[in-house]
């Protein structure tokens, strides 16, 4: 039993190991960024939504992907199936959301501009997100990687940093911060 304990947590430590690598990164991001923050103090409320989004979004894709790589290994054209799927959904998932975060950040804070960096940054991320939460499992498993157990700490650690620099950049470059 104590064995049976010892490698799970042996099987599990290095994933956990990841998402520890990959809030470090967005701490040194945020740091890099927080004269934005500081110039636009509503960025910062924004930053969980987008995160939020993000990974759940990731996490979604990458569940159909751990779905269809347990049925039988995809294709190479399986797989470009399925991610066309992913990013079709991503891009209809992001328009979705930057019309509404980008209505409610223009009207809350009389702010167009604003509005328009969280509705562009929402369409980049949820595009993204979907694209690695689609491809990390096929990677994972192709790898040999235990890809249940690996993909939560490696697609949650990634997308989240690809999802802060997004977010900062693109409201960096239109708020012109």
């Amino acid at each position: 039993m104590m064995n049976n304990r010892l490698v799970s947590t042996g099987q599990r430590l290095p994933w956990l190991v990841v998402t520890l690598g990959g809030g470090l990164a967005m701490s040194e991001l945020v740091k890099h960024f927080s004269g934005v923050l500081t110039t636009e103090a509503a960025l910062a409320g924004f930053m969980p939504v987008m995160l939020g989004l993000s990974g759940n979004v990731a996490i979604q894709a990458a569940t159909v992907s751990i779905v269809a790589i347990s049925r039988e290994a995809p294709t190479n054209g399986q797989l470009r199936k399925l991610i066309r799927e992913e990013l079709s959904i991503g891009a209809q998932l992001g328009l979705v959301f930057a019309v509404v975060i980008g209505l409610y950040a223009a009207l809350r804070y009389h702010d167009p501009q604003l509005g328009l960096a969280m509705a562009v940054s929402a369409i980049a991320e949820l595009l993204g997100a979907a694209t690695l939460g689609m491809l990390a499992p096929v990677a994972l498993h192709r790898l040999g990687i235990n890809a249940p157990i690996a993909m939560g700490p490696v697609v949650t650690s990634i997308v989240d940093v690809m999802a802060l620099a997004i977010y900062f950049t693109t409201c960096s470059f239109i708020l012109q911060l």
